[in-house]
């Protein structure tokens, strides 16, 4: 056989005999890939390395929160007075101040920075009574955005006391777009349309005033998919409704974990300007602050006719003179069907469901200035009666302070912001409430 041939043909290395005298050689190893590859090993341990690198962002993670909450807990007295975006569009402080027994949550809007010395983060900020008021708030905030807040605080607002302040023209307009859309928090919204504690029939109605403002819901389809499905009201759209709720929750929970990051990094920037709050027990003397705040808003007043602060007066008399004094009480009995007020039941309504112990304070319209648009007293009075009607069906203290519909020096503007002197009398009622037991 030639060369050629021999060099041609196929080996058969498998059967090949070991020509004599070959001395026996031992076989060589096998690469450890081959080994693993040939046991069938690889997908095992790529599969363990996924879930060792998974198992260590999950304790970063939960590591991470958990510092985050201490940091927290450790802060959250320093940080009752002050007013940022983080505190109000998060929830992680929100809900630790609902933990903590010296602390009122106080949830507001832009009346919270009126009253000057009689602000309620002056009042109470050394504890003079035995507790502080947490505010929480931004100008723009309504009863929906409160009731979405609220709906993230969870299980902490339990059992537990809240007190919420309006200004009386919330509940004779619409809300609208621009406070609505500057106030709206991701987090709160996917707490109030998947909360479990409210029924079907109340998230449909709070999912209508939320697709009023459908800007919100751009680039969030899992949402605006569930606020549809709620208003759809067939069976098939329930189904998809309870479909979706479990991605809901998923998507709640990363925006939870979210949140109490963001929260860390705030309170790293803000740790080393905070200080230990003071703590001062005192007797308020509220006959003699209630006294000092009215001779503090005649002289914010001035001599205007209405008692309006002296520089907004100035900005705006020029119109107000312009106003024709003709009656108006049709214009204004129309004004009570905005949604103001339905936004408020709603909030009422969702407390219940939650069994917070709430209440709610709106000083009264500046009945001098109503009276000079035509609004008649009689008109004025449906207004409270519709409030109070409102607290009773529901069984949440309301004040609205109709007594001083006719005092001139409680608020200090057209909207009813409070006044020194007005924001004594709501200061005075925070104290009552939060020292009245349970019951």
């Amino acid at each position: 056989m030639s060369l050629r041939r021999l060099a041609l043909r196929p080996v058969d290395t498998a059967r090949r005999q070991r020509p004599q005298g070959e001395a026996d050689q031992p076989a060589p190893l096998a690469a450890p890939q081959a080994v693993v590859a040939r046991a069938g090993l690889a997908p095992c341990l790529r599969l363990a390395s996924a879930l060792l690198v998974l198992l260590v962002l999950a304790a970063a993670l939960v590591g991470g929160t958990l510092y985050a909450r201490a940091l927290e807990r450790q802060t959250i007295h320093a940080l009752a007075p002050h007013r940022f975006d983080q505190k109000d569009r998060g929830v992680a402080l929100q809900a630790e101040a609902f933990r903590q027994p010296d602390l009122l949550p106080l949830y507001g809007a832009s009346e919270l920075g009126y009253g000057g010395e009689s602000n309620p983060r002056l009042i109470f900020e050394s504890y003079p009574t035995g507790f502080n008021v947490f505010v929480v708030g931004n100008g723009g905030e309504t009863a929906i955005i409160y009731l979405q807040a609220l709906a993230a605080v969870g299980p902490e607002l339990q059992g537990k006391k809240v007190a919420i302040t309006f200004t009386p023209d919330e509940f004779i307009r619409d809300v609208p777009e621009s406070y609505y859309v500057g106030n709206f928090s991701r987090l709160h919204a996917y707490a109030a349309v998947f909360d479990p504690r409210l029924s079907f029939g109340l998230k449909q109605q709070i999912a209508r005033r939320m697709l009023d403002y459908p800007v919100t819901l751009k680039g969030d389809p899992l949402l605006a998919f569930s606020l549809q499905r709620l208003i759809g009201g067939s069976l098939v759209d329930q189904a998809l409704y309870l479909a979706a709720v479990p991605l809901g929750q998923l998507q709640l929970a990363v925006l939870r974990a979210q949140d109490h990051w963001a929260t860390y990094w705030e309170l790293e920037s803000r740790i080393t300007i905070l200080g230990e709050p003071r703590r001062v027990p005192a007797r308020l003397d509220w006959a003699a602050l209630r006294a000092q705040a009215e001779q503090s808003a005649r002289e914010r007043a001035g001599d205007n006719p209405f008692g309006f602060e002296a520089h907004y007066w100035h900005r705006v008399a020029p119109e107000i003179r312009r106003q024709k004094e003709r009656p108006r009480d049709d214009a204004f009995a129309a004004r009570l069907e905005a949604t103001g007020f339905s936004d408020l039941e709603l909030l009422l309504q969702a407390l219940n469901a939650w069994q917070a112990r709430p209440l709610l304070l709106v000083p009264p319209l500046p009945g001098a200035y109503y009276t000079y648009l035509g609004v008649s007293p009689e008109s004025r009075a449906r207004f409270y009666q519709r409030l109070a009607d409102l607290g009773q069906r529901y069984g949440v203290e309301i004040d609205s302070f109709a007594d001083h519909d006719q005092d001139r020096y409680f608020v200090e503007d057209r909207s009813g912001h409070p006044s020194p002197k007005g924001w004594i009398y709501l200061d005075e009622a925070l104290d009552r409430f939060f020292h009245r037991p349970a019951g």
